[in-house]
């Protein structure tokens, strides 16, 4: 078959077969036990937060995976363009690479259900690349036009994501544990 192929299609089939086998519709529900199958089910909610281009895909295969279980809800926020329609998890669209007001709402958002979980409930984080950009909560005392300042100076002197994420984790409440 490969054979008759032009190399121009030979590349691009064999590029949609390799997006296609690391899509989170396929590798999400491999790591994903049955509820019941957990060595302590939960007795309470299950929330799903996460933030990043793929958590969308993401939080669709988790609600594809555990859509019998009545007690699943979840926030996740990811780069404008890459919403995907859902059912009980929320899907907020921010700015990537400079993050803006709907990233620190869905941040603040995040971290309030998150404070509010018991021990009753489980928690499941979906976080992928852009996640920090999205999920922009600013420090005390650190306006998010700060933010948006230095992100725009850290991306034009050529600074690598590891250099601003390092930066990022000292002006976040959110990143960085």
């Amino acid at each position: 078959y490969a054979e008759k192929m032009s190399p121009r299609t030979w590349l691009l089939d064999s590029f949609e077969a390799a997006v296609k086998a690391a899509g989170p519709a396929r590798i999400v529900p491999e790591f994903l036990p049955h509820l019941s199958d957990l060595p302590v089910p939960p007795k309470g909610r299950v929330l799903v937060v996460g933030a990043g281009k793929a958590s969308a895909a993401m939080a669709v295969a988790v609600e594809n995976s555990w859509h019998e279980y009545y007690a699943l809800e979840g926030i996740v926020v990811t780069r404008y363009g890459h919403a995907m329609p859902t059912r009980r998890i929320k899907i907020i669209e921010a700015g990537h690479p400079i993050p803006d007001e709907n990233g620190m709402q869905a941040a603040q958002d995040i971290l309030q259900r998150v404070m509010q979980l018991t021990q009753d409930d489980l928690l499941l984080c979906l976080f992928s690349g852009g996640g920090s950009s999205v999920l922009a909560l600013p420090s005390e005392g650190v306006a998010l036009a700060d933010l948006q300042q230095v992100t725009q100076q850290l991306l034009r002197c050529g600074a690598s994501i590891q250099e601003i994420n390092t930066v990022r984790k000292h002006v976040s409440r959110i990143q960085g544990g």
